[in-house]
């Protein structure tokens, strides 16, 4: 009888966990592209080029991507990263996104080999997901971070 508690612990400890309900899932692009729309974006779920699950949205006057990583055949994605590039040549000087990273947290710029600039954040969803409340928060971080990066390089 011990042996069997033992197993049964044990499978409940290494069985993964079904998410509640209202959790945000990168394992679920659908239910994110859809959320998204009810929040007032313009969403278009696509994949990118190497068949993972990639958003197109529109906010604004911007356009920026979620794309999905951690995926295993374009499914079961664990992680997701908010992504906005900006041709902008030589308008963006180094020192203004050195700026931008030496003074913020989470996001983070760079100036690319072809000269364009971008914006991006990453967020480890796991296997749980995160709480749509708390996704609200990072999609408001995300978004204001954007308009604030936006005008620190003049865009």
């Amino acid at each position: 009888m011990p042996r069997l508690f033992l197993h049964v612990a044990f499978a409940c400890l290494v069985a993964p966990a079904a998410a509640p309900a209202g959790q945000v899932l990168a394992s679920d692009p659908g239910a994110l592209h859809d959320m998204l729309q009810r929040e007032g974006f313009v969403a278009e779920l696509t994949t990118d080029g190497v068949g993972d699950p990639l958003i197109d949205i529109r906010y604004y006057d911007t356009t920026f991507q979620i794309f999905f990583y951690g995926c295993e055949g374009g499914r079961s994605c664990r992680m997701i990263q908010f992504y906005s590039g900006y041709v902008a040549g030589d308008a963006v000087t180094l020192e203004a996104v050195n700026a931008w990273n030496r003074d913020r947290l989470y996001t983070r710029a760079y100036i690319d080999g072809e000269g364009d600039t971008a914006l991006e954040y990453e967020v480890y969803l796991g296997a749980g997901g995160l709480a749509e409340a708390d996704f609200d928060s990072v999609l408001t971080h995300w978004t204001e971070s954007l308009v604030a990066f936006e005008d620190h390089i003049g865009w």
